[in-house]
């Protein structure tokens, strides 16, 4: 991450640290892929499970449609424990 030496003399000098540079494609940090994977969950749960190309788009839609506020907020509430999970691995793979 590049960030200019004079706005760097100036954050420091106000006490603002900067946030450590993170990789720039961990998905454990993109909180799309938490909607995916939910949606994966979902749709491999359901009896019978869709096997066609239309099947699949047909849940994929419904199983969208049905995202609650809630789902999302459980995604925001994890997102401190995410952060913390990809600093203690260094950028590295994380149970999320």
């Amino acid at each position: 991450m590049y960030t200019a030496g004079i706005a760097k003399a100036t954050l420091a000098k106000a006490g603002i640290e900067l946030v450590p540079p993170f990789p720039p494609c961990s998905p454990d940090l993109n909180p799309i892929e938490s909607v995916w994977a939910l949606l994966k969950r979902r749709i491999n749960g359901r009896r019978p499970r869709p096997t066609t190309y239309e099947d699949i788009k047909e849940a994929l839609i419904e199983e969208w449609d049905s995202l609650s506020p809630e789902d999302y907020e459980a995604m925001i509430i994890s997102m401190p424990e995410r952060v913390q999970a990809v600093l203690a691995n260094e950028g590295g793979h994380t149970p999320w």
